[in-house]
């Protein structure tokens, strides 16, 4: 009924999950075509059935005229929002329809009904927009004719519906802001988005969940209401630091003393997008400055460990449906990977690492392991279009150089041994493509650990980074933004849009983040100290508590040191950095 606006990204001839960049919209036009133009999307809902038939059949010549007609069948009889629109639509005369308009409540509900976001409503909640009467900025307003598309807010109950008719074949409300938690002593909290949804996905052996059925239409909803999810907390932090600014406590400080009436609008800057928001540009600055304390701490890192997910696991698919790929199910994906690197990280990971394949002979599980999960490629020439070629020749540099020996090179990053059939090294037959054997050597080979190799069956490059270049990367390769090269910035100030613009999202991301699961971890924690000059710490305001923050502005880290210090002959002994060790900070006494 809507259509779904976003920037896709295809990779390849064959992308198992759906990817886009930038920000996701769905539009909605009139509900019935301008005079003399053909019907399109929701106005299709309204024609004759064999009419409806006809157009949906031209668009997809290879669609069953039989099943599409049962679905308009079961759309017809149970949707309740095509029905509202239909009964409406046949009840107004020609004239009427060029001014008419219906509009969708984005949180009208039935009184003291249970708001459960998955029954079917009980009353019409699509009503006629009488003239001068207001509408929400969530409210979904439709007119009879006019040529042009409105935007629906994501925050819309009948989003969801409106954009997956076959997903909501009753018109079923999907999330807005005001559904109550249950079991709840809060009678006023609400649920979030990522809880909403997240409780949608799950898997439950007493009750079927349609949603596991839909494949590919399955990764583009997951992306869509990832999408919906960090809309809400977009919307959330621009509405409520609307007011609230930033500068420099002396700044601050000398622009009221000039001025006793300054406007607080008119001092500092936005505070837009924080460290606390995953993905922003703070948050990854503040990432790489936590690596960088574990460097200083307990020296430089010894192994950079890339664990890929194996969909071949047999815990994944054992969970699917019959006639299912793995691929068609990447909740279940995510929830095994999970699983499997929770268990990952409780190993004492053996620091020998090997590029070569092993003896069939004496370890012929370990062989089928390395030869399924540990071969490059094949690029170059066998293969110039495999991801890794750029420009004729393979980004990461294979096939590497045999050598007898491992050799340590200046930059931390050794060149492992890769030894030639001659000194003693290994090759392998694989199948090209399923049909065409070729004959790999060690020159092809990923450095691997053969212990986690063995344990988890899966694609698990190990490497040695004993440098401080090496720290950089990972937290570069972890936390690493949007290309930003891709599109142009027309608002130089607004970071939300700037990030909603370049970011990317993929059914296994959006999956990975709607189910909670952590995007970084560490240990121990890193205490963050801040680091200015005198009557330079960073001090927050709005217009009512300006001339609060003038006379009493909050301590920092640093100020408390100080004072610390004054009297404690302890920590007079301490490097600023050690504090937190001997010491805790209570923030709400800054």
């Amino acid at each position: 009924m809507t259509s779904f606006g976003a920037n896709e990204i295809s990779e390849g001839n064959f992308m198992p999950s759906f990817k886009i960049r930038g920000q996701v919209h769905h539009l909605i036009g009139s509900l019935l075509p301008d005079i003399g133009n053909n019907a399109k999307f929701l106005q299709i809902y309204f024609m004759s059935e064999s009419d409806q038939i006809s157009i949906r059949t031209n668009m997809i010549p290879n669609l069953k005229r039989g099943l599409i007609e049962s679905l308009q069948t079961v759309l017809r009889e149970n949707n309740h929002l095509t029905q509202s629109f239909r009964s409406n639509l046949e009840s107004r005369s020609f004239d009427e329809l060029q001014n008419f308009k219906l509009i969708i409540h984005a949180d009208r509900v039935p009184q003291d009904e249970h708001r459960g976001q998955y029954n079917a409503p009980t009353i019409d909640e699509v009503a006629v927009l009488l003239v001068n009467e207001d509408k929400g900025p969530r409210d979904i307003v439709l007119h009879g004719r006019s040529g042009h598309l409105s935007r629906v807010s994501e925050l819309n109950r009948s989003y969801d519906a409106l954009q997956y008719p076959l997903m909501y074949t009753r018109g079923e409300d999907g999330y807005h802001i005001n559904i109550l938690q249950e079991n709840n002593q809060n009678r006023t909290k609400t649920v979030s988005c990522m809880q909403f949804y997240s409780y949608r996905f799950m898997v439950r052996e007493t009750s079927l969940n349609h949603l596991h059925y839909y494949k590919t239409l399955f990764s583009q909803f997951a992306v869509d209401m990832m999408a919906k999810m960090i809309s809400e907390r977009l919307h959330f932090i621009r509405n409520h630091q609307k007011q609230l600014r930033a500068d420099d406590y002396v700044h601050l400080r000398d622009a009221v003393n000039n001025d006793a009436n300054i406007n607080a609008n008119n001092v500092g800057q936005q505070v837009i997008l924080p460290s606390s928001f995953t993905g922003s540009p703070r948050y990854m600055h503040e990432k790489n400055q936590d690596a960088m304390t574990y460097v200083r701490k307990f020296g430089r890192p010894d192994l950079f460990i890339t664990f890929t997910c194996n969909p071949e696991w047999p815990e994944i698919k054992n969970e699917l449906f019959q006639d299912q790929k793995s691929f068609d199910r990447l909740d279940i994906i995510s929830r095994v990977f999970h699983l499997k690197l929770k268990k990952f990280m409780a190993y004492e990971i053996d620091k020998i690492i090997s590029a070569e394949i092993p003896n069939k002979d004496r370890d012929p599980i370990l062989y089928e392991i390395v030869c399924k999960n540990m071969i490059h490629g094949p690029c170059g020439e066998l293969n110039i279009r495999w991801p890794c070629m750029n420009n004729g020749k393979c980004s990461k540099k294979y096939p590497h150089k045999l050598v007898k020996d491992t050799q340590t090179g200046d930059d931390g990053y050794p060149t492992y041994r890769r030894r030639s059939p001659d000194d003693g090294g290994y090759t392998a037959i694989l199948k090209f493509r399923g049909q065409t054997e070729i004959v790999v050597d060690n020159r092809w080979v990923v450095p691997y650990c053969p212990v986690l190799s063995r344990c988890f069956n899966a694609h698990i490059n190990v490497e040695y980074c004993h440098s401080v270049k090496a720290i950089k990367y990972i937290c570069k390769y972890i936390n690493k933004g949007s290309d930003r090269a891709t599109f142009s910035v027309n608002r130089e100030n607004d970071e939300i849009t700037n990030y909603l613009n370049g970011r990317y999202i993929c059914t296994s991301e959006a999956f990975w983040r709607i189910f909670n699961f952590e995007i970084h971890d560490r240990d121990p924690t890193v205490q963050h100290l801040a680091v200015h000059p005198e009557n330079g710490q960073r001090v927050f305001f709005n217009a009512n508590n300006l001339h609060q923050v003038i006379e009493n502005p909050r301590k920092t880290t640093l100020t408390a040191f100080f004072e610390l210090c004054s009297h404690d002959d302890f920590a007079k002994t301490l490097f600023y950095h050690e504090v937190p060790s001997y010491y805790t900070w209570v923030n709400s006494r800054g």
